[in-house]
């Protein structure tokens, strides 16, 4: 016990002395050397966030002690509230405490002089939280040479220190900033694996990291190993292209591989598929312009070559539940359309995606992208209701992204005479994502709607629906033209949305705010009326809200 709290101590001395001091570079891949990530979510006893933690511990475990180790390893590298070990040994680790400065510590120059102020008197300016023994074993994760271990992504709720169970007390030194943490909710699944290696790849850039991240992207037992055939590295390729982009170079040589190989194995199930996901990825990198006057080739065209081979695929093997994800992937490609009356963004066949898709869940239910995709396509469909009905049959869909995307539109009702605008929709969401201020799930964050009469006339219903909402107020108007538009902001707080006294200032405020502009518009010229639906008149009012919820996984 006193080697574990002689080194402890030391190691929080260390965190502090270096917490301000210019940031280290990254270590380099060793060979052989393995990495661990993790993330770690802290609440305080009550449930408010803490903020990121400034160091998590590990143990490698071992045969005889298992978690009660007597040293702990900080990890080498924290980004907000991810952790990395890197360069450790082969074997198998897991996570023990971590420690954090409080929101003053974190705070330049004044951070440091509370620090100083607290060691001058005997304190630690450290909060250390000793994690419980369920929340330990939730986090080994075993490595071997080359590898990247995922341990898991967790919320931990602080508690004082009462009656520690063995692995915490293994580790506690007590004090007035000693906690107990146990584990609020925990995320290993392929979802959050995807999602926090998404992030490592950014994080451990500059270490030149990125190769093993994105091979950790795609588990060996769900693939081939990638010297084993074209297709095995075709597909291991185009798995990494879903976080990223990858060489232009590489993915000639290894499309071309797939196609050689399927000249001489045309009834290769797995290389139909990846050869269809070729197509597919070479399609969307080539995007097609529309030039006014010139007859608009069909959209939908580009992309048969890659379900006639996928409908090959389906012919062999009809239970393939990927290929049928594939084609609905395919089908849910959005494409521009340009006819004599107007110009819209949508899916080349949105009914069909939906079919499709629904046909990979009913194969394989256990497989989380494609209720996702599924979800997605619903609520494309005008079936957000449907929709997250499918995310709740996951084990852990309550708590995905999108169902809480999802839900934030029901707590924002509108009148029964508005109607959702899907040309408005698009063309909103293409602006926001050109704008970079869409981080994930882009179509499934923007509606538009369109009310036929002044908004002024729906006040009390927008008072009476709309948490906080108290009135439309005065309108921001542009000199000479025919709109009046009003502008909100609601955040969301502790489970509910609060409306803010004034809207977001610039891009960077965005995070979590729901934005609504309410625009109420007067005599449309004859363009603008073929794209309004029927019922709308002289006066109209159009409803625009944007979700730009941090979405935790």
């Amino acid at each position: 016990m006193r080697k574990v709290t002689f080194l402890v101590t030391v190691l929080i001395l260390l965190a502090f002395t270096t917490a301000f001091a210019r940031k280290k570079p990254l270590p380099k891949p060793a060979p052989g050397g393995a990495a661990i990530g993790i993330e770690v979510n802290l609440r305080t006893p009550s449930g408010m966030s803490t903020g990121t933690p400034d160091i998590v511990f590990f143990v490698k475990t071992d045969a005889e002690h298992g978690v009660k180790q007597d040293t702990l390893i900080p990890a080498d590298y924290v980004s907000g509230s991810r952790a990395y070990l890197l360069n450790v040994v082969p074997g198998e680790y897991a996570a023990v405490a971590c420690a954090n400065r409080g929101v003053v510590g974190k705070v330049p120059i004044l951070g440091v002089l509370t620090d100083a102020v607290q060691l001058s008197g005997g304190q630690n300016p450290m909060v250390m939280t000793y994690f419980s023994s369920e929340l330990v074993e939730s986090t080994r994760v075993s490595v071997a040479a080359g590898e990247f271990g995922f341990a898991g992504t967790f919320r931990v709720r602080q508690a004082e220190v009462i009656n520690p169970d063995p692995v915490a007390m293994n580790y506690l030194i007590k004090s007035d900033n000693a906690r107990l943490g146990n584990a609020e909710e925990t995320k290993r699944d392929d979802e959050a694996r995807r999602l926090f290696l998404s992030q490592a790849k950014a994080d451990l850039a500059e270490g030149g990291w990125g190769a093993l991240v994105l091979a950790a992207a795609n588990p060996a037992e769900k693939r081939p190993a990638a010297s084993q055939s074209p297709v095995a590295l075709a597909r291991d390729l185009l798995d990494r292209s879903e976080l990223g982009p990858v060489d232009e170079g590489e993915f000639l040589m290894k499309s071309k591989a797939v196609r050689e190989w399927l000249a001489t194995h045309p009834d290769d199930v797995d290389a139909l598929i990846v050869a269809a996901r070729v197509h597919w990825l070479e399609e969307m990198s080539n995007p097609v312009g529309i030039t006014p006057g010139e007859k608009q080739p069909d959209p939908a065209a580009r992309y048969e070559p890659a379900h006639k081979l996928l409908d090959h695929a389906l012919a062999l093997q009809p239970q393939s539940a990927e290929a049928y994800y594939w084609k609905a992937r395919l089908f849910g490609v959005t494409a521009p359309y340009l006819n004599e009356n107007s110009f819209e963004i949508r899916p080349l066949d949105a009914g069909r995606s939906v079919a499709f898709a629904r046909k990979a869940v009913d194969l394989a239910p256990a497989e989380v992208r494609y209720s996702v995709a599924l979800a997605q396509y619903l609520d494309r469909d005008l079936a957000p209701k449907e929709a997250m009905k499918v995310l709740e049959a996951l084990p852990d869909g309550r708590h995905h992204p999108l169902y809480a995307l999802l839900g934030d539109f029901d707590a924002f009702q509108l009148p029964e005479q508005a109607v959702f605008n899907r040309a408005m929709s698009q063309t909103m969401t293409q602006a926001q994502t050109a704008r970079g201020t869409l981080r994930d799930y882009r179509p499934n964050r923007v509606r538009c709607y369109v009310i036929p009469a002044a908004a002024k006339e729906f006040e009390p219903f927008f008072i009476q629906h709309w948490p906080g909402f108290k009135q439309l107020g005065k309108p921001q108007r542009e000199d000479d033209t025919p709109i009046d538009m009003y502008q909100f902001a609601f955040k969301y707080v502790d489970g509910a949305w609060v409306a803010q006294k004034s809207p977001p200032k610039s891009d960077r405020d965005l995070d979590g705010i729901m934005a609504i502009i309410v625009s109420e518009l007067r005599n449309p010229d004859s363009e603008a009326r073929k794209r309004l639906p029927p019922s709308a008149g002289n006066v109209y009012t159009v409803v625009a809200m944007v979700d730009y919820r941090v979405t935790e996984r």
